[in-house]
């Protein structure tokens, strides 16, 4: 590069000074390339003939389509005054000639070394949107060429700092006025990188850090900072400034591929933009490992400052765009490990005299390990912090639903014990989107529930956190009797062995299979009896089923009515007592209308195998005992539920009382979504109605 030019400097600043005289304004315009205006030449002479031809009384105008290039303006039909192109670099200055607005006559002054070229507008607005557009244009030429010479950083940062400012004051508001500084920077960076110092580097970090929020950053910039991020991860101010240009990727990016179908894909994908995902990465990884050690509270800190102290975070795309960063880290931490190593170790027996010595590889093994470990700590506490929001715990679950993490990673005792923690929150959170979400995410694949079952890959334990799974699932409104059928496909073992250790739980799913019947086999069914009969709390809860059984055959044997009216203000201890003390095992229709039945009473209402129709119009039966219900009386033909507290969570559960005609559902929550699923899932329904409802 050439050596820069003191006396070209000071005419650059002076030009500079010139264009920028009327910047002061408030208005803003968009760039203008080209378009129609009216022109007029003047020439510049000292004789009185062609100063008289030159007077405003004899000036003569031409319309001209104008094209503003990018490095002169011309005309697209070059004859008259624009016959021949007018170069930026020519053009010493440009200013509005506002003596002139009084007669209407809307013109700018373009000085060239012969003379000046005057424009003429319509209106004032056009007429400035041309101008600052042709000062923007001759600005941006002479900074790219100043800047290309300079050799010394000192003198290059200070240009740069200008060229921000400029960028920054000048009225046209166009993406293009901030990016064309970082295009810059770029192209420098691209081609002589190597030779600028690290504080050098710095200083033009900061010059550009007044624009990092309004433009997109190219992959160049993006390999500077990231650079940045791992070798100057202790410099604050560096991190402070990175971190706006972060949150704005994470806020008005979109997710990669490994989410699509998952979330509507719009805008930029990290697919495509790699550069801004690897930023991403670097960068929360080093506030993560800011000052040579873990600090993982700097990352919930920033996490939380993206949230916003808001219950719901305005920035929909940050979650997906997270969960993309967090995937591809863990996706590279496993990706080709064991033949990097070896590149690794051949390069570092290279520079070791060509010391073959084995130890050599087991400490860079050793060292390798370290620093992935601290990335899955990374990349966890990014998860385990976004799921701390209540917001976004429900996405977040959704998202990991089909368990997209690489088989390696789930391999590894460490990042397991971590996710372990995220699940938890999962699973402790009481909205059924949210902890059901360790179910598969459909038939034939596994979900978190199989991976931490006893010995399942994730298995951190001897069962107690698996336990805790399926006592939140058992309590949830999911189908149970279609949980179940699960477990026995897959767990049964499991539970068999959870069982005979005392585990409440598994004895309470274990009584539960025996109770709805979902045991086809006879061998089965003998294995359980003979695990629940090995301890004492196994035995004790299968005494209670055998005796709730022959209570149930006992008042079948009886027989009874077939139909039954409970008086209205009857209670769940009035239905209670009355089946307790008759004979009902013949009882077909049950009337509880306009009483103050509860889903309480669900209990005692399947004890009613043969029950075929029940009336439970404006009662507060609701969800679960709903979910009972459609557990239990499969011989349901007729249900009435007007005027009842149910909701979409329960009805759901009536798409297996396969034998339901008539189902009212007058005055309910019932969507319009559920009314489909229902009329497409019940095969014999005769009578559906849905007056007074969202339907």
């Amino acid at each position: 590069m050439a050596g820069y030019d003191s006396a070209t400097a000071t005419k650059s600043n002076n030009s500079a000074g010139l264009l920028r005289s009327n910047n002061g304004v408030s208005a803003k315009f968009k760039l203008m390339h080209e378009g129609d205006i009216q022109v007029c030449r003047l020439n510049h002479s000292s004789t009185l003939l062609s100063k008289i031809l030159s007077s405003k009384f004899l000036r003569k105008w031409e319309s001209h389509h104008v094209v503003l290039a990018e490095y002169h303006l011309f005309s697209t039909t070059p004859t008259g005054f624009l016959e021949y192109s007018i170069p930026y670099q020519d053009i010493a200055e440009a200013h509005v000639m506002a003596r002139w607005d009084a007669g209407q006559h809307f013109c700018f002054r373009v000085a060239v070394p012969d003379g000046s070229v005057l424009f003429k507008t319509s209106t004032a607005y056009l007429r400035d949107q041309w101008l600052h557009s042709l000062k923007w244009k001759v600005q941006l030429l002479r900074y790219k060429k100043l800047i290309s010479k300079i050799e010394e950083p000192e003198l290059l940062v200070r240009e740069l700092k200008e060229l921000v400012s400029y960028s920054l004051a000048c009225p046209i508001q166009d993406e293009a006025v901030f990016q064309t500084p970082l295009e810059i920077v770029s192209m420098i960076l691209a081609q002589h990188g190597c030779r600028i110092s690290l504080i050098a580097q710095e200083s033009i970090i900061l010059a550009l850090s007044r624009l990092l929020d309004y433009t997109q950053l190219s992959p160049e910039i993006c390999k500077f900072f990231s650079k940045h991020c791992k070798d100057r991860c202790n410099n604050n101010d560096i991190m402070d400034i990175f971190a706006p240009a972060v949150q704005r990727i994470l806020k008005h990016n979109m997710h990669c591929d490994i989410l699509r179908g998952v979330l509507p894909v719009t805008g930029l994908d990290f697919g495509k933009y790699p550069h801004l995902r690897m930023f991403v990465q670097d960068f929360i990884y080093a506030k993560y490992y800011q000052g040579g050690q873990e600090n993982p509270d700097a990352v919930k800190e920033f996490i939380a400052s993206i949230h916003s102290p808001a219950t719901l975070c305005p920035h929909p795309r940050v979650l997906p765009n997270m969960v993309a960063v967090v995937l591809a880290g863990v996706y590279s931490s496993f990706d080709n490990s064991s033949s990097k190593l070896e590149e690794l170790w051949v390069a570092v027996c290279a520079n070791v005299d060509n010391n073959t010595d084995p130890k050599l590889l087991n400490r860079y093994t050793i060292g390798n390990m370290a620093v992935r470990d601290r990335f899955l700590k990374c990349y966890t506490t990014v998860l385990e912090t976004m799921a701390s929001f209540d917001d976004w715990r429900p996405s977040l679950a959704t998202l990991l639903q089909p368990i997209p993490f690489p088989k390696e990673a789930l391999k590894n005792e460490k990042f397991v014990k971590c996710l372990s923690g995220l699940v938890e929150q999962f699973v402790q959170d009481n909205r059924c989107e949210v902890h059901q979400t360790v179910l598969p995410v459909r038939e034939g694949k596994d979900g978190w529930i199989d991976l931490f079952c006893p010995g399942g890959v994730c298995c951190p334990d001897d069962g107690e956190f698996f336990s805790q799974m399926v006592a939140k699932i058992m309590r949830c409104c999911v189908n149970k009797k279609k949980f179940l059928l699960k477990l026995k496909k897959t767990m049964l073992l499991p539970f068999m062995l959870l069982s005979l250790r005392g585990d409440k739980t598994c004895i309470e799913v274990l009584v539960k299979m025996l109770d709805v019947d979902v045991l086809s086999n006879e061998e089965e069914r003998l294995q359980i009896i003979s695990t629940l009969q090995s301890s004492p709390e196994g035995l004790k809860a299968y005494e209670a089923l055998c005796e709730k059984k022959a209570k149930f055959r006992e008042m079948q044997n009886r027989g009874g009515p077939t139909m039954l009216t409970l008086p209205t203000k009857s209670t769940d201890e009035d239905l209670a007592r009355i089946i307790k003390s008759g004979s009902f095992g013949n009882l077909k229709s049950l009337n509880l209308a306009f009483t103050h039945v509860t889903s309480m009473c669900a209990e005692y209402l399947i004890q009613l195998p043969t029950l075929m129709h029940l009336n439970l119009w404006s009662t507060h039966f609701g969800d679960t005992g709903l979910q009972v219900l459609a557990e239990h009386l499969p011989m349901l033909e007729s249900l009435n539920l007007c005027e009842t507290p149910v909701t979409d969570a329960g009805l759901a559960s009536l798409v297996i009382l396969t034998s339901l005609k008539n189902l009212n559902l007058n005055s309910t929550k019932l969507s319009p979504v559920m009314y489909e699923k229902l009329k497409s899932k019940l095969p014999v329904l005769e009578e559906l109605d849905v007056r007074y409802t969202d339907v």
